[in-house]
């Protein structure tokens, strides 16, 4: 998908690293930007942590910025639906 200037979107501020015995990059730090915006010093401290807390495994890391639709988040969040019958009863027991 392609966003265009139109489109709101959300900024996740994000740290990836690699370890050197990994191929995947694995997700290290996530604030979302309107948390980074207010408080970018906590967001480079947890940063720093992170690859702190990697000690010698980290052979790479990168940052990413990740725009996320806003109408995508919202549906995330949007009440769900589900038509179909129930063919066995869950039994609850109550103490």
């Amino acid at each position: 998908m392609i966003f265009t200037e139109q489109e709101p979107t959300m900024i996740l501020h994000t740290l990836w690293g690699a370890r050197h015995d990994e191929s995947t990059p694995e997700l290290m730090v996530a604030w979302d930007e309107y948390s980074v915006d207010t408080n970018y010093e906590g967001f480079r401290e947890d940063c720093e942590r992170a690859i702190a807390s990697w000690g010698a495994d980290l052979s790479e890391k990168r940052a990413l910025d990740i725009n996320i639709n806003e109408d995508l988040l919202m549906e995330a969040f949007a009440e769900t639906h589900i038509d179909g019958t129930i063919s066995s009863p869950a039994v609850v027991e109550t103490p």
